[in-house]
């Protein structure tokens, strides 16, 4: 934690201590890396003492500063200011759930790490567009592919918002008119603008454009009783 400035070190404080307890470090697991390639990654738990926050970090490699700072920003997101996390009612999490998990709360947590390392804005933007280049690819053999119209349809609202001069927008808005979904990227860009940062409608959002039940999920605070989704915004 040395490496992050004095600002991220006092959030590190006060994250532990709310928790009442250390930010642990582990090793980041093999299907982890598998899955996120060499980027640290935030585990938030709990027991009967409250939560418990682990950083997990690949094994060998020391991250940038401005990664470790984002994983510490998830964590101050859901124990300092109590944001939701959706999760099913029943069964395992599907990669959408946590895909919508990440995108919602990416919309306040990326502007914060680019404004304390600037340098954090051109790694999302090539981040960004890695996955841009994949949609690309994969609407060349599935263009009607819900999966894929899910994943574009929040990458259009995330850097619409997170990176407003991002270079690769007009390509991405050229994908979008090619599949035909403008009309769904625009009422999600409405239906956030409704929801006024309020991070469980954002969550209900996302749920119903990917024309997923809401019923079937629940969101869950730390500390906390788990909350129905809203049906729609207020």
């Amino acid at each position: 934690m040395n490496i992050l400035p004095s600002a991220m070190q006092s959030i590190v404080r006060e994250i532990e201590e709310r928790c009442g307890r250390a930010i642990g470090l582990r090793p980041l697991p093999d299907n982890f890396r598998m899955a996120m390639g060499d980027c640290p990654a935030i585990q938030i738990e709990g027991d009967y003492r409250g939560p418990l926050v682990n950083l997990m970090i690949p094994s060998g490699l020391t991250p940038p500063a401005h990664m470790i700072a984002h994983e510490i920003l998830h964590a101050k997101d859901v124990v300092l200011d109590g944001a939701p996390i959706l999760q099913r009612r029943t069964g395992s999490p599907a990669l959408v759930d946590t895909a919508i998990n990440n995108d919602a709360a990416h919309l306040g947590i990326i502007p914060q790490e680019i404004g304390v390392f600037p340098e954090a804005e051109a790694f999302w933007s090539n981040d960004f567009e890695r996955g841009l280049r994949d949609f690309v690819d994969r609407a060349k053999s599935d263009s009607r592919n819900s999966a894929l119209r899910n994943d574009i349809l929040r990458l259009r609202l995330v850097t619409s918002l997170v990176l407003p001069r991002w270079p690769h927008a007009g390509q991405l808005q050229d994908l979008i008119i090619k599949l035909n979904i403008a009309n769904d990227a625009a009422s999600l860009r409405f239906a956030h603008e409704k929801a006024g940062g309020r991070r469980l409608h954002i969550l209900s959002n996302f749920v119903r454009f990917h024309r997923l039940k809401p019923e079937d999920y629940v969101a869950l605070y730390v500390a906390s009783a788990p909350v129905r989704l809203p049906a729609h915004c207020d």
